[in-house]
């Protein structure tokens, strides 16, 4: 059975990124967090993360997010991450906190907790960071590979688009909640800096 489609990075790599741009804002941060149920952390995103986290040096500390994921397990978790004195924290992309993003963004400002989610829109809700495939272009090639099968091609003919564009968007206000300031190889990185 052959498979198509478009799909984002899981790999040690990519997380090895997100952990290393977070990095560059906390040059000693030393333990890392990750918002993340269980069923997350043991699929292959989770032992990307796990990877990476060793590789660089991290200490993950906090435990996953009570499932069934609420308001009060995401609370429960920052309570937990400021106990284990989390220097950064790891958004990963899971409905349950795209679901609770504002939530989330409010925590982490109020515990002063850089972090890196996978969407704009935690951003604009007032999270550090965001480092993630470029939707506009996932969702160009998606349309192609539908047009291309309307046409007659096989799905299974057609290789597994694997996302080459990625964004950082940076939100200049909340650096300047969390006392951060944004590394110039950062500010010039950036395809978007937010500052509303």
């Amino acid at each position: 059975m052959n498979f198509t489609g478009v799909a984002t990075e899981a790999s040690s790599e990519f997380d090895g990124k997100r952990l290393s741009l977070l990095r560059e804002f906390v040059p000693g941060a030393s333990r890392v967090a990750i918002l993340a149920p269980d069923s997350y952390l043991r699929t292959v995103y989770g032992n990307a993360f796990r990877a990476a986290a060793g590789r660089l040096g991290f200490t993950i500390v906090g435990e996953p997010v009570e499932e069934p994921v609420t308001r009060e397990a995401i609370e429960q978790s920052f309570a937990r991450f400021a106990a284990e004195r989390a220097d950064l924290l790891v958004i990963p992309d899971v409905p349950e906190n795209i679901v609770h993003f504002q939530r989330i963004a409010e925590l982490s400002i109020r515990e002063k907790l850089p972090a890196l989610a996978s969407a704009r829109q935690f951003v604009t809700a007032g999270i550090l960071m965001s480092y993630s495939a470029d939707s506009v272009d996932l969702v160009r090639h998606a349309v192609a590979y539908v047009d291309r099968i309307l046409k007659g091609e096989r799905p299974g003919d057609l290789p597994v688009y694997r996302a080459s564009r990625y964004e950082l968007i940076i939100n200049r206000n909340t650096a300047e909640k969390l006392n951060l300031i944004i590394p110039p190889i950062l500010e010039t990185a950036a395809d978007e800096i937010i500052s509303d």
